[in-house]
Parts: structure tokens; C-alpha cells; sequence
């Protein structure tokens, strides 16, 4: 979607809609930059807050991937497992499917 569209989707958005693709976003970008720096408890940290955040029936995907992901990087102390950053990915691309979705005002969860 080009950005001058995406603009006109995200400006009939409401206040609290803008708000949890905010969050969203911004849990994403943090959850994406402690896999870089190696933090992976940190990450486990953000992925929390992304599951619990995506619990509602329109956000069953997004979440199901953030789910996947946290079994790929372990429990807490650990080194991931083969396969997070597949995992990682297959979340970031529902997370753009969603955002986009929810902001040119379709289904809350577009289909994959």
C-alpha cells in the first residue's frame, strides 16, 4: 500500500485503534531489536506482551505466530531453538497482513 494511502487508512482509525497498532508496532520493532543484539530474555520480555496483548479472537493469528516464537527461543536463560528467526519472520508478516488490514478498514484478520 502505498504511504499516502496507508496515511488516509491510519486517519480513520480510531483513537483506541490507533493506539493498539501503536503498541503493536512498537512491541514488534523492540521485540525485533533484542534478537539482533543477541537478548534473548529481553525478547521473551517483549513477546509477552505481544501474546498478551493479541488474545482477542480478531488478533488469533497474530498471536498464534507470537506463540510460535516463543517456543523457538525457549525459556528464560536459554539459547533459542533452530528455526526463531523463520518464526520471527512468519510473525512480522502477520503483523504487516494485520496492521495493513485493520488500517484500510478491512476484516481485523485478513486472510494469510
Amino acid at each position: 500500500m502505498p504511504h499516502a494511502q496507508y496515511d488516509d487508512a491510519m486517519d480513520r482509525l480510531s483513537d483506541v485503534e490507533r493506539a493498539a497498532v501503536a503498541a503493536l508496532s512498537f512491541q514488534s520493532i523492540r521485540l525485533g531489536h533484542a534478537v539482533l543484539l543477541g537478548e534473548f530474555d529481553l525478547a521473551r520480555t517483549h513477546l509477552d506482551t505481544i501474546t498478551s496483548s493479541t488474545q482477542s479472537p480478531g488478533l488469533f493469528k497474530v498471536w498464534l505466530c507470537a506463540c510460535a516464537v516463543k517456543a523457538h527461543l525457549g525459556p528464560a536463560g536459554g539459547l533459542p531453538l533452530a528455526g526463531y528467526g523463520e518464526a520471527l519472520l512468519r510473525l512480522a508478516c502477520q503483523l504487516d497482513r494485520h496492521l495493513r488490514g485493520w488500517a484500510a478498514g478491512h476484516s481485523a484478520e485478513p486472510s494469510a
